[in-house]
């Protein structure tokens, strides 16, 4: 494989030195291996004016263009890197054996630019497969296939419909993670699309039936969906009737059992679960539940 220049960029070296020398702390890959949105641990070899070459580990350095330098607009190159600086990057595109790279995270997608026209006959209530490009502090910008196959359309999922009850982005969803959205409206005007990661009619239901309810007691609950922090349940009061509505809790990560380090290596979508309420918060009309044993 190709001998890496990652530790000799590392310790100011060049290409001349010690050919036998390995740098023990990185990994080699080959372009093949790589996928769009990984994240990869880098060294700048060279700057120029439209960008930075980095080695990454791959039989060719990737080029992070200047404009995907930072998340907001930057004149020089050096005033963000220069050579030898060890970087962390995200993988752009592999094409024809060359490798884009950026270094902020919501410029590893460039701009969807399918219309948005054959989106409009599209059923609110039908799921379509969308990968996240973009995560701000009101919500997520995701890209799905268009139907006329002629590439991709861009939409935001407010933060109101990424996760009920609402919780911040950056706590749902990833850049690059694959999602399923549903289409809320198609402003063919505005060139916008609004989607929605929430079941038709989600929400929170109705604190008041759980007022009376004890810490202590256990409740059936429904898994209903996963954000990278914990789990989103349906819950009902002991002694429900019939057609009462759930509530829509969340799970935090720390409280499923047994313990574990993502949500959805314990759980899985429509899950029976035995759960307590471990937090009541009426101003924010939110409950947090736990799985954990009363003696833990």
């Amino acid at each position: 494989g190709r001998q890496s220049r990652l530790g000799r960029a590392a310790r100011g070296g060049d290409d001349d030195d010690d050919d036998d020398y390995e740098y023990q702390g990185m990994q080699s890959y080959t372009l093949s291996q790589l996928k769009v949105g990984q994240e990869l641990d880098g060294v700048v070899m060279r700057t120029t004016d439209f960008g930075a070459f980095v080695d990454v580990g791959a039989e060719v350095d990737g080029l992070v263009p200047i404009s995907k330098l930072a998340d907001g607009r930057v004149n020089s190159v050096e005033e963000v890197v220069k050579e030898s600086d060890s970087v962390v990057v995200y993988v752009c595109e592999i094409k024809a054996g060359k490798l884009l790279l950026s270094m902020s995270k919501n410029k590893i997608f460039g701009f969807a630019t399918a219309s948005l026209e054959g989106f409009q006959d599209i059923e609110s209530d039908e799921w379509l497969d969308g990968q996240v490009t973009k995560v701000l502090n009101f919500g997520a910008f995701v890209q799905i296939k268009s139907p006329a196959g002629d590439g991709f359309a861009q939409g935001l999922v407010p933060r109101s419909q990424l996760a009920s009850p609402p919780m911040e982005p950056e706590e749902v969803v990833d850049v690059a993670q694959h999602v399923k959205v549903r289409i809320l409206e198609v402003n063919l005007e505005d060139k916008k699309m609004a989607l929605s990661m929430l079941e038709e009619g989600a929400g929170r239901g109705n604190l008041d039936a759980f007022e009376d309810v004890g810490e202590d007691t256990v409740m059936a609950g429904t898994v209903q969906g996963f954000s990278n922090i914990g789990a989103f349940v349906d819950v009902l009061p002991p002694g429900f009737t019939e057609g009462s509505q759930p509530f829509r809790a969340f799970l935090p990560l720390a409280a499923i059992f047994p313990p574990c380090e993502d949500p959805q290596e314990n759980l899985e979508l429509e899950q029976q679960v035995d759960v307590r309420i471990k937090d009541m918060d009426r101003e924010r009309n939110r409950l947090t539940l736990t799985m954990m044993p009363q003696s833990a």
